[in-house]
């Protein structure tokens, strides 16, 4: 019997310089599908949006820039600059403000980028190791169900 974790969390979208804002996302794991992540997301007026990556790019991507390919996940700290006052410093150009993480998607040219606080990425990912332990999700994978799925080319409930 699979579990599963859903988060409801507000994103920051990056469309591009001119066009960005914020959006409702659902971020689901089921032990059903142990080594992924789904994060999902409606535009007003568009059907949703799903992407499935490793849950190990978010893992990893918290507390160092990781993937390469379609995405890519990274964290957000701003730089203090040679004479810059101590404290929290405005974040580079096209960076995110810190203690947040930022996710790229991207489809061939086409890039969107998400920003999504630090922590609510940090109790989500928590709970799904609550399910399933990171490094123990082959105990967790069921192979004949995957095996089906993808010879019956259905995607993951």
């Amino acid at each position: 019997m699979s579990t599963s974790v859903t988060a409801h969390v507000t994103m920051d979208l990056e469309i591009s310089e001119e066009l960005a804002f914020r959006t409702p996302v659902e971020l689901h794991y089921t032990s059903a599908d142990p080594y992924a992540v789904r994060l999902t997301f409606t535009l007003a007026g568009d059907p949703p949006v799903s992407w499935v990556f490793a849950r190990e790019l978010l893992v990893d991507g918290v507390s160092m820039p990781t993937g390469d390919g379609d995405v890519r996940v990274s964290p957000c700290r701003a730089e203090p600059g040679i004479g810059a006052a101590p404290g929290p410093q405005p974040a580079p150009d096209g960076a995110c403000p810190p203690d947040r993480v930022r996710i790229e998607l991207r489809v061939g040219a086409e890039q969107a980028v998400m920003s999504m606080g630090t922590w609510p990425l940090l109790a989500f990912l928590d709970r799904s190791s609550r399910l399933v332990p990171l490094g123990r999700e082959t105990s967790y994978q069921d192979i004949n169900a995957a095996l089906e799925r993808i010879l019956s080319c259905e995607s993951p409930g």
